[in-house]
């Protein structure tokens, strides 16, 4: 398992760990106490105030995950909030590498340090994206995203 201190080694960025019950990791860069600074970098860019208006990929590479991804039922769904089954799909896409129209066509709230499930989706989205990331941004991202 990463550890916080050896992902701040990596991205060169002081973080905090939040679990999220489908498997992720969301990283809260620092700055994100600063809010009119933004996030650093290409990616925290992209991810704090471009992603909306990107295009979305309908295949990319996949990643998996360490343990499988279970269905969610209808009723199951039904009982769950907006955001979480929107991200479980959001999840699902990236996991299979593969986005569905009616999928991409769903929206993620604003980002802010109460939603924190608002920022894994927001990961997600913009993983699924079409930008010009070289290798080492997509690493980050994929980290991000997982």
């Amino acid at each position: 398992m990463l550890s916080s201190s050896s992902i701040e080694d990596y991205l060169g960025l002081s973080v905090g760990f939040i679990s999220m019950s489908c498997h992720s990791v969301i990283l809260w860069p620092s700055l994100m106490d600063q809010p009119d600074k933004g996030f650093s970098g290409t990616v925290g860019e992209l991810f704090f105030s471009k992603v909306e208006t990107l295009q979305r990929n309908t295949e990319f590479e996949p990643i998996p995950l360490l343990e499988t991804l279970v269905d969610i039922s209808e009723d199951i769904a039904s009982k769950l909030s907006t955001d979480s089954v929107v991200a479980w799909k959001y999840l699902h896409a990236v996991v299979k590498g593969k986005l569905d129209p009616e999928v991409a066509a769903l929206k993620c709230g604003q980002l802010s340090r109460s939603r924190w499930l608002i920022c894994n989706m927001r990961c997600l989205l913009l993983y699924m994206s079409k930008h010009d990331l070289g290798p080492e941004d997509m690493e980050v991202l994929k980290l991000l995203a997982t």
